[in-house]
Order: structure tokens, then C-alpha cells, then sequence
């Protein structure tokens, strides 16, 4: 099976002079640093936790309705046996790390609103004598 050829954008192709295949750029070669906040498309690493955890709560929704439906499927289909406990067991562990990620999100923030309100509260005690 041949292994399929990443497209080069046009501005990144370099052609020496009469050879026939594309050159790549220098500047497409080098690696991403190891530093760099920036994903694909432009965005920050911040921005795609956030979505991460944003599918996860929708995850922890949707899965237990996509394996209620798979159940009565297959109470429909072969009431004897019980295929859907594998599709419950690989909805169970990803809906385990969904919640682990949400819950690991609310103590995150829990812990920062609790920051701020404490320091605004010592802000604004009186300074005794």
C-alpha cells in the first residue's frame, strides 16, 4: 500500500532550476519549538483545554443517553445477548475521564475564586493598631 504524500502549499514550494520535483522550504522543515503556545489554526494551548473540558461536560450528557439507546436496541434486536456491554465499557472508561477532567477543572477554579476572595477580603479589612 503506497503512502500518501503531504500536500506543500504553493508559497512553499521551490523549484531549482530544471529539476522537475518541489523543494520544501527551510522554514516548513523546522520543528515547533518545544516552548511554543501556539496549536493548529492559531490557537493557544489555554483555549483548547477550555474546549476540551467544554466536550467533556457535553460528554458527560450524551454518553449515558447513547448507551441507554444502545440498550434498548439491543433489548429490540437480540434480547439474549448482551453485546451492548462492551460498547457500555468503552463509554464507561471515556465518560470516567470525562469527569475526571471536569472535576479536575471545577477544583481548579474553585481554588482560584477562593484565592481572589480572600485576598479582595484582606484588601479590605481595616488594618488594626
Amino acid at each position: 500500500m503506497a503512502r500518501r504524500r503531504r500536500a506543500i502549499p504553493a508559497q512553499q514550494r521551490e523549484v531549482a532550476g530544471g529539476d522537475e520535483t518541489p523543494k520544501v522550504a527551510e522554514s516548513y522543515n523546522r520543528p515547533a519549538s518545544r516552548f511554543s503556545t501556539k496549536c493548529m489554526h492559531g490557537q493557544t494551548k489555554g483555549n483548547m483545554n477550555m474546549f476540551r473540558t467544554l466536550r467533556a461536560v457535553k460528554f458527560l450528557v450524551t454518553g449515558p443517553v447513547i448507551l441507554a439507546v444502545l440498550v434498548v436496541i439491543n433489548l429490540m434486536t437480540t434480547p439474549g445477548d448482551w453485546w451492548v456491554k462492551w460498547a457500555a465499557l468503552g463509554i464507561g472508561i471515556a465518560w470516567t475521564f470525562s469527569l475526571v477532567r471536569v472535576i479536575r477543572t471545577m477544583v481548579l477554579l474553585g481554588g482560584l475564586l477562593a484565592l481572589i476572595a480572600y485576598l479582595k477580603n484582606k484588601k479590605e479589612e481595616p488594618e488594626r493598631p
